[in-house]
């Protein structure tokens, strides 16, 4: 099931039988009916796409061969969205499928994405529509950032992704000190994290914090959050990393640093796999093994957290938390938002393991494609970890997002 709406065509030629063009469209409809999904319009001259209002990225599923022209009409009329094609072993639907592929991408005007699955199985249409759905998510984020930031950066990252409303530090001082934080609010962090050995009163502030920024996600119809962190404990003596943790545990996507590229990476991780992702900085590098930290790890990822100060500030409190061994994928979006960069990567051990980081610490092993050096190839300072081999689906989302994928 999506909650995004997914454009579905088919489109087939007049030159095939009826009688088998019926069937086949029989089988595709109650496949896409288990995903919740419907024929929108069944294509068959290349005039009709005249006809019809195509808003959404189209999954235009090729029946027959001697529709390739079909297709590229179609994309004449959808210049901002990426084309996704899925094609069958049968009545020349491949072909028909790489000739309109050659063909646009040739020309440059189009992004497609082209499956070939067998009978229409359930599953591999899910994963497609995942893809898709995937994509559309990305597309309509809509983020508050608390804090200042360049306008280039954020024109950047609504140029892939949805919208940013910037509010600024100062404005939320009088929020803060009228929310009201009760022991219920204090016992509920404390059946998540063990507090032992913490100053329970100083935990009022990322609460505070946590309740002010649930109210303006709500009242700005805003499903992202991302707030310029140090120039925020400057001026209110306590880090926002507890209140990231809460979000990010709820299913929000919130980044640390106002990191746009970050964020943009949380939302996939949240919507692709059901758990957040985590931000984290590379902070060494030694025979494909990496230690990456930093203090902002959502409570749901986590077997065990606990609260400590903040690294860098030493203000109250930062999470230090042990993930669950096992594979992971660590992505990345370069500066210019051009490039995706992965690798597949295996936690081996997790928690403070040092003094001298953040405060949540995780070496993994790299499963490196290219032989150059992590750190010279890495395309930024700021990763983020995402639950599972989830490598295919970022190649994809990346093309739709006209980005090159790279994989380290």
């Amino acid at each position: 099931m999506v909650s995004f709406k997914v454009e579905v065509l088919a489109v087939a030629s007049k030159l095939h039988r009826k009688e088998y063009l019926d069937m086949l469209i029989k089988r595709l409809e109650n496949s896409l009916k288990e995903l919740g999904l419907k024929i929108n319009n069944i294509i068959t001259e290349p005039d009709d796409v005249k006809k019809i209002e195509i808003q959404e990225t189209p999954m235009i599923f090729v029946m027959t061969g001697g529709t390739s022209k079909v297709i590229r009409k179609i994309d004449e009329r959808v210049d901002e969205h990426p084309l996704v094609l899925v094609s069958h072993p049968y009545h020349n639907s491949l072909p028909s499928a790489l000739s309109a592929r050659a063909r646009l991408e040739a020309k440059g005007s189009s992004v497609i994405l082209h499956f070939h699955v067998a009978d229409f199985n359930k599953n591999t249409l899910e994963n497609i529509v995942k893809i898709v759905d995937l994509y559309e998510y990305v597309r309509n984020l809509r983020v508050i950032l608390i804090g200042d930031i360049e306008r280039d950066e954020i024109n950047k990252f609504e140029k892939v992704s949805g919208k940013v409303k910037v509010i600024d530090i100062d404005s939320i001082k009088d929020r803060l000190n009228n929310v009201e934080i009760s022991e219920n609010d204090i016992n509920t962090v404390e059946k998540g994290i063990d507090t032992s050995g913490s100053n329970l009163s100083l935990i009022k502030g990322p609460l505070s914090l946590y309740k002010v920024t649930k109210e303006m996600l709500k009242s700005e119809n805003a499903n992202a959050l991302a707030i310029d962190c140090f120039p925020f404990i400057i001026k209110y003596k306590f880090t926002p990393c507890l209140t990231l943790s809460l979000l990010l545990s709820e299913g929000i996507p919130a980044a640390c640093e106002a990191d746009l590229r970050s964020l943009l990476l949380l939302g996939i991780a949240q919507r692709l796999t059901g758990n957040p992702g985590w931000i984290f900085n590379p902070s060494d590098y030694n025979d494909h093994k990496l230690v990456g930290a930093h203090c902002t790890i959502a409570l749901k990822l986590v077997d065990y957290a606990t609260l400590i100060p903040h690294f860098e500030t030493g203000r109250p409190y930062a999470i230090s938390g042990t993930l669950s061994n096992g594979i992971y994928t660590l992505a990345a979006v370069s500066p210019d938002y051009r490039t995706l960069a992965v690798a597949k990567a295996k936690v081996i051990v997790s928690g403070t393991i040092s003094g001298g980081r953040c405060r949540t610490q995780v070496v993994m092993e790299l499963d490196e494609k290219d032989p150059i050096p992590f750190t010279e190839k890495a395309i930024s300072n700021h990763h983020v970890l995402i639950k599972g081999d989830v490598i295919n689906y970022l190649k994809n989302v990346a093309k739709m997002l006209r980005m090159k994928f790279f994989r380290y």
